[in-house]
């Protein structure tokens, strides 16, 4: 009886536990990756308190997402090696610090350093950790449910971001905004200890276990034949990249790479490209609000279409490609501020629905064990491409006066995005049913050996 009363109640306590994680890490990706994202209602300010171009300006943002999401492989080794706490309480102090620091600029470049590098390291490092807990703490139908929402978090942030930046750099001027921003985002501390208190389960995780056994297994081996050991290893790093680097996941990782990365860039000269636009400041912030509240719905669209069976994984991603592309068409035709806001809203949507099902998708395609490094990948491909696209946008900008040629671009990887999307479906299925064929191959194998055995 008291034994069934205390697995009843550490039942309860492990339930309310993961529910109040995933509150916690969707407050810790709203207040530092929702900022990442937000980080271009800053541009005009930044560009007139350091008396910089375009090009130098957007490189800000560029790098800062860059880093973010290309520090994402490097996160999720690091995740994998020390721990939950460790990692979260080294993010807890690296997104502050950048911010701190950024206070005593006096010029742009120094930004490029402090916000770009620390901060953008501690945020991908918090990012990944969030991802990785709640992978660890629910369910199949629980966890894509749950991703979308931390997904879905960071736009929500998106709508509100702007307008607080926007007071607080006419209030405090904008080195005073860098300091309290990096008191606010101290509040990623709190993710460290939700992750310290549940220490124990993340030693114990599969993620570890994995690595553990292969631990306890190869140092005989090290001990006694050293370069076989070797060739075991890289034999054995070579059979885990293949596993996860299938060809569906291929396709989605570098049309995610190149759609999202546009869109970075793209989002980054917003404001600047609704200026260009003839549309008056106060309406061009307001597209950040519907770019971001499009976004955020559109997020949340595949976590509740995979709560019904029957549904791929890589079919959403097609539709968000190409509503995108027809939102940036619009866009480009846009001779007033409602069609222009009509195509920002349908490359919300677009925006949205590649950033959650390309997560899901790929959390659905690799084994547990490699969801760090295959989430943390599929981060880093989007911010090396990242770091280009904004300086080359404002560059372009700058050199042929129109955004045009900038619209072209963005419209066109859309159009490719999508051919990707649709070969890493159609090569996916192709998996399934050859996975499929070997199973009853197996299975009939198996039962003739059975009916053999059986004769003699």
């Amino acid at each position: 009886m008291d034994i069934s009363m205390a697995e009843r109640t550490q039942t309860h306590r492990h339930e309310s536990y993961k529910w109040i994680l995933l509150l916690t890490a969707t407050a810790v990706t709203m207040i530092d990756f929702g900022l990442v994202f937000s980080f271009g209602t800053m541009f005009v300010t930044m560009m007139e308190t350091f008396q910089t171009g375009r090009a130098a300006t957007a490189t800000v943002q560029s790098i800062l997402i860059g880093v973010t999401l290309g520090f994402g492989a490097v996160s999720g080794v690091i995740v994998s090696k020390v721990g939950l706490p460790v990692a979260t309480f080294v993010a807890s102090l690296m997104v502050p610090l950048g911010f701190c620091l950024s206070f005593f600029a006096n010029e742009v470049v120094i930004i490029y350093f402090t916000i770009g590098l620390v901060s953008g390291i501690g945020i991908s490092l918090a990012y990944i950790s969030c991802v990785v807990a709640i992978d660890c703490e629910f369910s199949e139908s629980q966890r894509t449910l749950c991703l979308s929402i931390l997904n879905t978090s960071y736009v929500v942030a998106s709508i509100a971001y702007p307008y607080c930046l926007e007071w607080l750099t006419e209030q405090y001027g904008l080195k005073g905004t860098f300091l309290i921003l990096g008191g606010f985002t101290l509040n990623t501390l709190v993710l460290f200890v939700m992750c310290f208190i549940n220490r124990e389960k993340s030693k114990n995780n599969k993620t570890f276990a994995r690595q553990d056994a292969e631990n306890d297994y190869n140092v005989p081996l090290k001990e006694r034949e050293p370069f076989k050991f070797l060739r075991y290893r890289i034999s054995n790093a070579f059979l885990d990249f293949k596993k996860y680097l299938s060809t569906p996941y291929l396709f989605i990782l570098v049309a995610t790479g190149i759609l999202l990365s546009s869109l970075d860039g793209y989002l980054a000269l917003m404001l600047d490209i609704a200026l260009w636009k003839q549309i008056d400041s106060s309406r061009a912030l307001i597209s950040f609000v519907i770019y971001s509240s499009f976004t955020a719905g559109s997020c949340l669209v595949p976590g509740l279409l995979k709560q019904k069976k029957g549904i791929n994984s890589c079919a959403y991603p097609i539709f968000s490609s190409l509503t995108g592309a027809i939102g940036m068409m619009i866009i480009y035709f846009a001779n007033d501020h409602i069609t222009f806001m009509t195509g920002t809203s349908l490359v919300g949507v677009g925006c949205g629905g590649i950033l959650s099902s390309s997560m899901n998708a790929a959390v659905k395609i690799v084994e547990i064990e490699f969801v760090p490094v295959a989430t943390g990948l599929l981060l880093t491909v989007n911010g090396l491409l990242s770091v280009g696209t904004g300086p080359l946008f404002g560059w372009l900008r700058d050199t042929t006066s129109s955004y045009r040629s900038v619209l072209i671009i963005i419209m066109t990887l859309h159009g490719v995005s999508a051919v990707l999307y649709m070969l890493a479906l159609i090569f996916r299925r192709l998996d399934k049913t050859k996975a499929k064929q070997n199973n009853i191959q197996h299975t009939e194998s198996q039962e003739r050996n059975m009916n053999d055995a059986l004769l003699f």
